[in-house]
């Protein structure tokens, strides 16, 4: 798997000599996609509608999740980054840690996946393109392995799964808990 991985890879990294403007494209997608969309989201999340604001809470924590998870595996299973293999220029500077699964992606994919789930079909696909964008851009700016992208996927919908699943499980609760008091 390791090899198929890195095949893909140097098929996918802009090379020693990239072409200026896709390189330009890549970094601007690496280092700004995920901010920009993080801060309308926090932004909507504060003065949208109320419906909206919960299905944004519940996205955040979902990204949280996504976070803590992707910081396990990256603690009990570390994998290097290609540029720590030195396989190719990196053209974004980055610490040599674990890269598997990738923390941009992760992010990014539960998010749009926890919007997806909520029924936010657009929005939540529009952020999971978004996250393949900033998924293939840290790939071929020499980041990231390709599998670390596909890694972030299952991470990512599992952190929305679970988001999904504490918040009805919270709301459940704040739905009985008057009713068991008023029951007792």
């Amino acid at each position: 798997m390791q090899a198929l991985n890195v095949q893909w890879f140097q098929w996918l990294h802009a090379g020693s000599q990239p072409e200026a403007g896709l390189l330009a494209f890549a970094l601007l997608c690496a280092q700004s996609l995920v901010q920009v969309v993080g801060g309308l989201l926090l932004a909507l999340s504060l003065v949208g509608p109320m419906h909206l604001r919960r299905r944004l809470l519940q996205a955040l924590l979902a990204v949280a999740i996504g976070a803590l998870l992707a910081g396990l595996v990256h603690r009990h299973w570390p994998q290097p980054r290609p540029f720590m293999l030195d396989l190719g220029p990196l053209w974004l500077d980055h610490a040599a840690r674990a890269g598997l699964p990738s923390s941009h992606a992760t992010g990014m994919f539960s998010l749009g996946f926890a919007l997806w789930l909520q029924a936010s079909r657009r929005l939540g696909g529009a952020v999971l393109l978004l996250g393949a964008l900033v998924g293939w851009s840290r790939v071929y700016l020499g980041v990231h392995f390709p599998l670390d992208i596909l890694a972030a996927l299952p991470v990512g919908w599992l952190a929305a799964w679970l988001a999904r699943a504490s918040w009805r499980a919270v709301g459940a609760l704040r739905c009985a808990g008057p009713q068991a008091a008023s029951a007792g």
